[in-house]
């Protein structure tokens, strides 16, 4: 799923500015090189040398696990970026979102007539030229793991657990929106039921996190994620508890 847009807002005194505006967006974008070259460069101090602990190591594993190893989920190297990242691609990429009116649906929501507004439509959006947009490109994911797994790594010496546990399905969903809001009440719901069990009358977690979504793309899925953090002595008599709960 691919969108792209843009938004603004003006006094109508400077309606001809934000419609100039709009025009000089899609057809004469331009690259602020000294800013690109500090986020550039703020992006590479950023990546850390230092070793991973074991904790972020396991969070690492979990992710490929989950969902596999490739580029939207490897991390990128100092070299990846010096090599990769150049100006030169920034105006490229951008006009293939923002450089042709093809398919744009415009709102403009003002207070005064549309006959006051419709000069700048004609004058502003109507010039905008047409195009092919190549959005062919769709991202694959790996397929989601059919059979149960128990993922289990010993991060130190620390006396506690980081406790999850994920479900992922892949069928086809009917009726999207249904399933959104369904989605949010029963996250709602479970998380208040297992914190009224685990901490409040058992008195073994902090809090728990309950996380629900489902989407159509890049492919139909739906993950249910349960994430706590608990001593190591209870992770079974917790996961017990929450079987019984669900």
């Amino acid at each position: 799923k691919t969108r792209s847009g843009f938004f603004g807002s003006a006094k109508i005194k400077d309606v001809k500015t934000l419609f100039e505006l709009f025009y000089l967006k899609a057809t004469k974008p331009r690259v602020d090189t000294s800013l690109f070259n500090k986020l550039k460069k703020a992006t590479i101090l950023n990546i850390s040398k230092d070793k991973k602990t074991e904790k972020e190591l396991f969070q690492e594993n979990l992710k490929y696990l989950i969902r596999g190893k490739d580029y939207t989920t490897s991390p990128k190297t100092k070299q990846d970026i010096e090599t990769n990242l150049t100006v030169n691609s920034i105006i490229p990429i951008y006009n293939s979102f923002f450089g042709t009116a093809n398919n744009y649906v415009l709102t403009i929501i003002s207070d005064k007539d549309l006959e006051d507004i419709l000069p700048y439509i004609k004058t502003y959006i109507a010039s905008i030229p047409k195009g092919n947009v190549d959005n062919s490109y769709q991202y694959r994911p790996k397929p989601i793991i059919k059979k149960n797994i128990y993922f289990i790594r010993n991060g130190g010496e620390s006396p506690k657990s980081i406790f999850s546990l994920i479900y992922q399905q892949d069928n086809k969903l009917q009726n999207f929106e249904n399933v959104e809001i369904q989605n949010q009440i029963l996250e709602a719901v479970l998380k208040l039921e297992l914190n009224k069990r685990l901490r409040e009358e058992m008195g073994v977690v902090y809090g728990v996190s309950v996380s629900i979504s489902a989407t159509k793309h890049p492919i139909p899925l739906s993950r249910q994620t349960i994430a706590l953090v608990c001593k190591p002595s209870d992770v079974e008599i917790i996961s017990a508890e929450i079987q019984s709960i669900l």
